[in-house]
C-alpha cells in the first residue's frame, strides 16, 4: 500500500471541511494499486445541496458543478505543496448523488 503524503492528507482535510461534502474517496490507479511514481491523486467528492468550493480557488483550476456533466458535475486540477515534500497533484471529480 502506498504512503499517503503530507500534502494529500493536507487536501483531504481541506476537501471534507467544504460546506456541502459527504464524503472524500480515492479513485484511479492509487485505489486499484496500480500507481507508479508518476501517478496522480485521483480523489472524489461526495456532495449534498450546496458545495463550496472557495478553499479550492487557490490551489489550481476548479469547474463548477453542472461543467463536467450530470454524474461527476464537476471538479478540479490541483497542486498542493507541503515543505520538504513533493507536490500531490489532484484530478477529482465532485458527484452529487
Amino acid at each position: 500500500m502506498t504512503d499517503i503524503p503530507p500534502s494529500v492528507t493536507e487536501l483531504v482535510d481541506v476537501l471534507t471541511a467544504m460546506p456541502g461534502t459527504v464524503a472524500v474517496v480515492l479513485g484511479g490507479s492509487r485505489a486499484l494499486r496500480s500507481d507508479d511514481k508518476e501517478s496522480d491523486w485521483d480523489l472524489g467528492v461526495y456532495y449534498r445541496g450546496e458545495i463550496d468550493l472557495t478553499a479550492l480557488s487557490a490551489l489550481g483550476t476548479v469547474f463548477p458543478p453542472g461543467s463536467w456533466g450530470r454524474v461527476m458535475n464537476g471538479g478540479a486540477w490541483l497542486t498542493q505543496t507541503v515543505a520538504d515534500s513533493d507536490p500531490a497533484t489532484w484530478g477529482g471529480e465532485l458527484v452529487n448523488p
